[in-house]
């Protein structure tokens, strides 16, 4: 922050607040609240509940890695025909108009 001190991130002891209270509540009872929620977990995903088998299956073996597929053609602008040429400028342009006709589009500030 210009002129002061940096802000304080208190994120961290708020996101750990309800992970401290649920620890609390368990260890009153000596666990046995958290047996019975596990023990309803295990009949929810035996009975075919989708969310409760995720659950385990995220608990028990980690969350699985999501696939992301991308294209990294990378093609020379002299490989471009006009119409793809002008499509790929008019996309990735920071200001003018944006036309996919060639010659159609002009820089914002040119005349």
């Amino acid at each position: 922050m210009p002129g002061g001190a940096p802000a304080k991130n208190d994120n961290a002891g708020k996101r750990r607040l309800f992970e401290r209270t649920v620890l609390r509540a368990l260890t009153q009872d000596d666990g046995v609240r958290l047996r019975a929620a596990a023990e309803r977990l295990l009949d929810l995903a035996a009975s075919g509940e989708r969310w409760a088998v995720e659950c385990l299956r995220d608990t028990l073996d980690g969350k699985p890695k999501q696939a992301i597929d991308i294209d990294v053609t990378n093609r020379s602008v002299v490989d471009l025909d006009d119409a793809s040429l002008a499509g790929h400028i008019a996309r990735n342009r920071s200001g003018g108009t944006a036309s996919a006709e060639v010659g159609a589009a002009e820089p914002a500030g040119l005349h």
